[in-house]
């Protein structure tokens, strides 16, 4: 089977169902009943899960903290780990962050590449495998988290109350298979120091890039 032809099929709905992704802006906020990371966190995994079910997988909702889609049965499972969760939008865009603009080739949104595009590739990767009618001999399940981006409670509280996979791995930014990743310390430095210094302001999360900064001198 020459899988290259095969997926080539989807790639105009692929494209549709991500613009739809890209278009919600799942920056984690306020929490709500069954919307532990905000409204448009819920939105956007409201969003995978419809999709899912209008293509025919089992899926299931935890809690609002993850969901996941599911194809094939047997006594080992294959986890694969995304996120629909994204940092804030910050400065310098020359495109709407949020408007899925398709340019010569070249999608622009938050997201796209972290990490509502890869996941959205592997939910069609799945895709593809189903409409074939190829029977697995491992369970795949797509578990789609909404706090990858500031501090992973989504994965926390789906250790407790999901499905642990045999193994797995996370398609996520630009190489599509990660197995591990650096680890991040989070901490608060404090103390009275004589400098020139009167304020300072840089950053909107510990896990990104600062975009821009701000002193008085």
């Amino acid at each position: 089977m020459n899988w290259k032809e095969r997926t080539a099929v989807y790639e105009n709905d692929l494209i549709k169902d991500l613009q739809r992704l890209l278009a919600v802006e799942s920056v984690k906020m306020e929490a709500r009943p069954n919307a532990p990371f905000g409204l448009k966190c819920r939105e956007a995994l409201d969003e995978m899960l419809a999709m899912a079910k209008r293509d025919g997988f089992a899926i299931q909702d935890i809690d609002g903290y993850a969901g996941v889609i599911t194809y094939g049965e047997g006594e080992e499972s294959v986890g694969v780990l995304g996120h629909l969760d994204i940092v804030p939008i910050g400065d310098g865009w020359s495109r709407d962050p949020y408007g899925s603009e398709l340019v010569d080739g070249v999608l622009f949104g938050r997201g796209a590449l972290d990490d509502k595009g890869p996941g959205m590739a592997a939910y069609y990767a799945l895709k593809a495998i189903k409409d074939a009618g190829i029977k697995l001999k491992r369970k795949v399940m797509l578990i789609y988290g909404c706090d990858e981006e500031s501090g992973m409670a989504c994965m926390k509280y789906y250790r407790e109350h999901g499905e642990i996979p045999t193994m797995g791995f996370v398609p996520d930014a630009n190489f599509p298979l990660i197995y591990g990743e650096k680890g991040i310390y989070v901490f608060t430095l404090s103390g009275k120091v004589n400098t020139v210094i009167q304020t300072m302001e840089a950053g909107s999360r510990p896990n990104i890039v600062i975009g821009k900064a701000n002193a008085t001198v």
